[in-house]
């Protein structure tokens, strides 16, 4: 409460600075904005930052909705295996990306990022939209693990699902964006009910998250893949037949392109045509295609031995690396006079720096409703605060023996705790993680509210003569104050 509370107190004012910086932007210009830099620096841009992470952590429903009304998610879309969680990698900075491979991606992932203080710690919160897992802070060493335990939740049975997995991010050498990663495309075979069902379902899904104005589709698919069997061009080309909301990228474009150098012996005009051929079929008037070497799945990226920012640094060293590649490409033809339409669209550094300056520009558009709703938020805030410190202060005081309850009731909690995500190896009692799920589903078939209810009928039936009626008016004002969404779930594999 305090940490949004500042946030806001110090976020609001800023804000104007840049509500004067409103311009229009849209993908089509994306290759001459690559070259500029970005005017979002300083006291503004962290109020900006700061402003977008207390919605995006709020409860408030009105703060969310006025926010997704206008702030670009950039989806990445295309079929399997097309190097897409690589891709989401690179662009965020972050070695987080789930990657299944095939269609191991069952839930859309959308990540958050918030461009922190200087000198702060990177921080991660986790909402799970379906409401199958609970939400709340986790580190970020566990998101792709965290992500990894919810899919399974939809591989038996086999099925996929619209409500995505948010991974809000925070840390100060993040550039501030929305991007979602889709499951990819397939297409079903008339065989294969399954195939089809799949096929069907997953388009459903696009359908759904593509239907907003503020969506700006990133279609991605391999270099090596022939335009005729893409699997996104078709969709992007009918979602955005103008191609105004549209970012084309090619993934894998350094594999063999030793093979298209200048010393290879090809001539000019023949790897020109061979690039102009593997391009997107795309609508009149769409921006340049992106051609990004992306890095591969090496095993630092998910190596518990090294730290988050050692992990953080090798993968810019390799972002490094792949656009060294494909920079000596082009400056090779050009030492011979030979040019390509996309020499400015391969370093995905660079975008990640343009996509980060038109999420801000976007959102102070409509920064007066912005600062508007936090205000609005703000003054919420100080009522339920003043309400509940009201609410405190008219409970009987004093303590007694049935504060055991209490530390009954954490000393349970810790042991499941301990049970189901203990440090120690193996686990307290040595339970199996089915285990440990079938004994909390069926001992916490209840919400929060619920168990409290449970544990005060219980403590009340024991008859005991140190039962205090004040402590149990506490205990049951306290559960009555849990108005968080979650407290509305099931306590089953969290206890």
């Amino acid at each position: 409460m305090l940490c949004i509370a500042r946030a806001l107190v110090l976020g609001v004012a800023p804000l104007a600075v840049l509500a004067r910086r409103n311009a229009e932007v849209s993908v089509h210009n994306a290759v001459a904005e690559l070259e500029s830099e970005g005017p979002f620096e300083g006291e503004a841009a962290t109020a900006l930052s700061a402003a977008l992470e207390v919605v995006g952590k709020s409860d408030s429903e009105e703060l969310r909705r006025v926010v997704a009304s206008f702030e670009p998610q950039y989806m990445l879309a295309g079929g399997t295996s097309q190097a897409k969680d690589s891709l989401m990698m690179m662009l965020m900075g972050l070695p987080f990306a789930f990657q299944a491979g095939g269609i191991g991606t069952r839930i859309p992932c959308l990540y958050r990022l918030f461009k922190g203080e200087p000198g702060s710690e990177l921080t991660t919160v986790m909402r799970y939209t379906d409401g199958l897992t609970p939400d709340g802070p986790v580190s970020p060493e566990s998101v792709v693990t965290k992500i990894e335990q919810h899919m399974g939740k939809y591989a038996s049975p086999s099925r996929f699902g619209e409500k995505p997995i948010e991974i809000l991010v925070t840390g100060p050498d993040l550039n501030g964006a929305v991007y979602k990663n889709m499951m990819g495309r397939v297409v079903g075979r008339a065989s294969d009910p399954e195939s089809m069902k799949n096929s069907k379902d997953i388009d459903d899904i696009y359908d759904y998250h593509v239907a907003d104005d503020n969506v700006i589709l990133m279609a991605v698919e391999k270099a090596q893949t022939n335009p005729q069997n893409s699997m996104i061009a078709p969709f992007a080309s009918k979602i955005d037949p103008t191609g105004k909301r549209t970012l084309w990228v090619k993934t894998w474009a350094d594999f063999g392109i030793s093979e298209q150098g200048a010393d290879s012996g090809r001539a000019c005009a023949d790897v020109q045509d061979h690039f102009r051929q593997m391009d997107f079929v795309k609508p009149p008037g769409s921006p340049e295609t992106f051609w990004i070497a992306t890095v591969e799945a090496e095993p630092y990226l998910q190596d518990q031995s090294l730290s988050l920012q050692e992990r953080m640094d090798r993968l810019e060293a390799a972002i490094a690396k792949k656009e060294a590649k494909m920079q000596k490409f082009i400056d090779g033809w050009k030492e011979q006079g030979c040019f390509f339409d996309f020499e400015k669209n391969i370093k995905v550094t660079k975008l990640r720096k343009y996509l980060s300056d038109l999420h801000s520009r976007q959102v102070t558009e409509r920064l007066p409703q912005l600062v508007a709703a936090l205000e609005r938020a703000k003054g919420g805030m100080k009522l339920d605060v003043k309400g509940l410190q009201e609410k405190l202060e008219m409970l009987p005081k004093g303590d007694s023996p049935s504060a055991e309850l209490r530390e009954f009731t954490g000393m349970y909690k810790l042991i499941f705790d301990e049970q189901f995500i203990g440090e120690r190896n193996p686990p307290a009692l040595g339970l199996s993680t089915d285990e440990i799920k079938e004994i909390q589903d069926r001992e916490f078939k209840m919400t929060a509210k619920e168990m409290a209810s449970a544990l005060l009928q219980d403590w009340k039936n024991l008859q005991h003569e140190s039962y205090d009626e004040a402590f149990g008016r506490k205990l049951e004002e306290s559960a009555n104050m849990l108005l968080y969404p979650s407290a509305n779930e099931q306590l089953s594999t969290t206890g």
